[in-house]
């Protein structure tokens, strides 16, 4: 019986990519460097917003100090602007409401530095109730599974009572070092057969799909 769902972020719950494209190159564009499309970025989710924007910056041109540099404004712009077109995807408030009227747990663990969420979680998820949200910092990153364990302590569910949910095959190694059970997301930033061949137990096309899902586990 699952009473426990855990979930991505970025690419699972929202599409973040066109505010943090923005951002970036907006960062870019002071420097006179060539500014990247959404479809560039996408392959890079998942992995910390330090490693999206080092992959951004053209080798001929990288630097520690430029990356600095780089990153300081890209916080000052997003922390702003995170979520004037950042959007759930179709079915994801629909599919959580469900959730949480059948008595599951809900909670998001993130690479995403912390600075942002709690601005995401207002303007997004205010009517969402989850019973912990984890960002880059408080534990190490995914696909270490620290901050699982924690949030498994904290509730008291154990491992054969929750899922992880995501869209990479960072998010999918993080469930199962965890020992849980990884379900990806083909609507994501990564193909369903990546997914699938990083383990995941299964791949849903749609947001409801999970819920069926969750049925057959019980």
């Amino acid at each position: 019986m699952i009473r426990l769902c855990m979930f991505d972020l970025d690419g699972t719950l929202i599409d973040s990519v066109p505010d943090l494209a923005v951002s970036i190159n907006r960062a870019l564009s002071q420097y006179n460097l060539p500014q990247k499309t959404r479809e560039e970025y996408e392959p890079n989710m998942g992995k910390g917003l330090a490693n999206l924007i080092k992959t951004a910056i053209p080798k001929a041109h990288y630097s520690e100090e430029l990356f600095e540099s780089l990153r300081t404004s890209v916080i000052a712009h997003y922390s702003e602007h995170c979520t004037e077109e950042t959007v759930l995807y179709e079915g994801i408030y629909e599919l959580l409401r469900k959730l949480a009227a059948s008595g599951i747990k809900l909670a998001v663990i993130t690479n995403k530095p912390h600075v942002f969420l709690d601005k995401i979680l207002v303007d997004l998820f205010s009517e969402t109730d989850f019973v912990r949200v984890i960002g880059a910092g408080e534990y190490p990153s995914k696909p270490d599974p620290a901050a699982l364990y924690a949030v498994m302590e904290e509730t008291g569910v154990k491992k054969e009572e929750c899922m992880y949910i995501g869209d990479t095959a960072i998010d999918i190694n993080t469930a199962i070092n965890a020992g849980i059970m990884p379900v990806g997301v083909f609507w994501g930033y990564q193909s369903g057969e990546a997914l699938k061949n990083a383990g995941a137990q299964v791949v849903i096309q749609k947001p409801e799909e999970l819920l069926d899902v969750i049925k057959n586990v019980q």
